[in-house]
């Protein structure tokens, strides 16, 4: 009977120390399935940041390629732009020398015009007094060329790649002075036109068939004596 007692006791111990062990056992593969899980999610949370810093990579790479081709479209708009201000004060400065020499012109062809019928005793007032007109229309047209010329020249000398706001509207603003200038030279230019045809030319065929006139008049008389 105790010898009995003995062999279940020593089985209770061994089932007891094996439980003991199994149990041992599951702690430490728990653990062990915790760790692996940690340093998994720690090497997921590096692996989004390094792609993060990556993509923002990216971004900033495709930013200052952007920004690098606009500036460089920028630049070549500009350097466009002054040359076509270059070309324009080309043409406008050819325009004007040309309107001058006709200005020059029709001031001398009235001046003889009027010399030659005063020498003969033909009244010019008239005539002159246009002349003296058309002299101030033709020195605004000058001086107002010459302010054109000058804002001109103040706003193409504008650098390409400038990015201050301040120097940007500064130029932008030289730009529309010179734009009203060239726009007064041009009604200037109309000006004179209108003068010349609407009055002087007027005038001056009045005078012509005055002096027509006076010498059908005068033939008329010289035949009249001679009869």
């Amino acid at each position: 009977m105790k010898k009995k007692m003995l062999v279940m006791l020593a089985l209770v111990v061994l089932a007891t120390s094996g439980g003991l062990a199994t149990f041992a056992s599951a702690e430490e593969v728990a653990q062990d399935e915790s760790t692996v899980l940690v340093a998994s999610n720690q090497k997921m949370t590096q692996q989004r940041e390094v792609n993060k810093l990556e993509l923002q990579q990216k971004r900033d790479e495709m930013k200052a390629q952007r920004e690098e081709t606009m500036k460089q479209k920028r630049a070549e708009r500009c350097e466009m732009v002054q040359k076509r201000i270059a070309e324009r004060a080309t043409s406008v400065d050819t325009a004007k020398e040309k309107h001058l020499a006709v200005y020059k012109n029709m001031q001398a062809r009235i001046q003889k015009f009027i010399d030659r019928l005063s020498a003969a005793g033909m009244d010019t007032t008239k005539v002159a007094a246009d002349l003296t007109v058309l002299q101030t229309k033709i020195q605004k047209f000058t001086d107002d060329q010459k302010a054109y010329e000058a804002t001109m020249d103040a706003a193409k000398n504008f650098a390409c790649g400038e990015t201050d706001i301040a120097v940007v509207a500064d130029a932008k603003t030289k730009m529309q002075t010179a734009r009203a200038a060239l726009k007064v030279v041009h009604a200037d230019a109309a000006d004179i036109r209108v003068f010349m045809r609407q009055t002087v030319m007027v005038d001056i065929l009045a005078l012509k068939k005055q002096v027509a006139e006076t010498k059908l008049e005068d033939a008329e008389k010289a035949v009249t004596e001679k009869n």
